[in-house]
């Protein structure tokens, strides 16, 4: 890996969720960082509190993003790697 992509932020609205638009989004991601050989960092964090009491909560978005290949990484976010 020659680099990192820092994700601040991937929001789908209400209406929108669970119809798979945000997996959508980061495979596209992780193809372009494959493509690059960079790596993907994040740190998840739930936005439910400000935007909606049926919104995922932190380890359910942490679970989410397991599911979609990143690891726990650097003892505050995750990782993914080409």
């Amino acid at each position: 890996s020659f680099g990192s992509l820092f994700l601040d932020e991937i929001e789908t609205s209400p209406q929108c969720e669970g119809r798979g638009f945000a997996k959508q989004t980061i495979e596209k991601l992780k193809a372009v960082a494959s493509a690059h050989s960079v790596s993907i960092l994040l740190k998840p964090k739930a936005f439910n509190v400000d935007k909606g009491e049926n919104r995922m909560n932190s380890e359910e978005l942490r679970s989410f993003y397991r599911r979609q290949g990143f690891a726990d990484a650097y003892g505050w976010g995750m990782e993914w790697k080409p």
